[in-house]
């Protein structure tokens, strides 16, 4: 192993002088090769052959990549496909059940408008019957209201032609016996002398009676008795008035 050896410590040192042999017969080294175009060629071919390796090698993965696209993009159409299929299928479906929920939305809304027009009607026919009681009360009150009234104008015209008004009910009513012998006419004082005069029928009995109104009359016998009195006529013409 060598070792440096600096100049101070050189004298402890024993150096021997090496030298080297010069041999006339040796034979220089031949570098021409090396450097000749055949060396060049051969140098080449490797490094050819190489590049022709590496471009195989780059187009075989070329064609795969390719072919991996051309599947990749077949399965990406075949994707679309089933995706659009899937679409329609979901689009049709959706629609089913729009239709299926719209149907059953309107059922219910015609459930509740059917309910809501029942209501109506029962609501209507209540408020007809209570509006036909309230008429028919009216009616009633409106007629006795106008018989009142009418008997009061009546009133005041029977005492101003009171035994005019006698007689004539008298009249109307032997025409129901004509038959009758035994018959007795009761009526007003204030009446009694017109009454008398006029001889309404043979075997006639006027009977001046305080009871009997101005105007009225009551005419009696076996068969049967007749009011003739206004009051009596009022009440009748009232009730028929109500049953009509």
């Amino acid at each position: 192993m060598s070792k440096i050896i600096s100049s101070k410590n050189i004298k402890d040192y024993k150096i021997e002088k090496f030298s080297f042999n010069s041999h006339s017969d040796s034979k220089k080294a031949d570098v021409s090769s090396f450097f000749s175009p055949e060396h060049k060629e051969e140098e080449k071919k490797p490094q050819e052959e190489k590049q022709s390796s590496n471009c195989e090698e780059l187009l075989l993965k070329v064609e795969e990549l390719t072919s991996e696209i051309v599947s990749l993009q077949m399965d990406m159409e075949e994707q679309k496909k089933d995706f659009e299929k899937k679409l329609i299928k979901v689009k049709e479906e959706s629609y089913k059940e729009g239709i299926q929920e719209a149907t059953t939305n309107l059922q219910n809304e015609i459930e509740d408008l059917k309910v809501q027009y029942i209501s109506s009607i029962t609501n209507l026919q209540e408020l007809e019957f209570e509006i036909k009681e309230k008429l028919s009360q009216f009616e009633e009150e409106l007629i006795e209201t106008s018989i009142i009234i009418s008997s009061k104008v009546i009133n005041k015209e029977v005492e101003e032609n009171s035994s005019h008004i006698a007689k004539s009910i008298a009249k109307y009513l032997l025409n129901d016996i004509k038959d009758e012998l035994e018959i007795k006419l009761l009526v007003n004082p204030v009446d009694y002398d017109e009454i008398i005069k006029e001889n309404l029928k043979d075997g006639l009995k006027v009977i001046s009676d305080k009871s009997i109104k101005r105007g009225g009359v009551v005419l009696l016998s076996k068969e049967k008795n007749l009011d003739g009195t206004i009051e009596t006529r009022f009440k009748k013409t009232l009730q028929l008035i109500k049953e009509s």
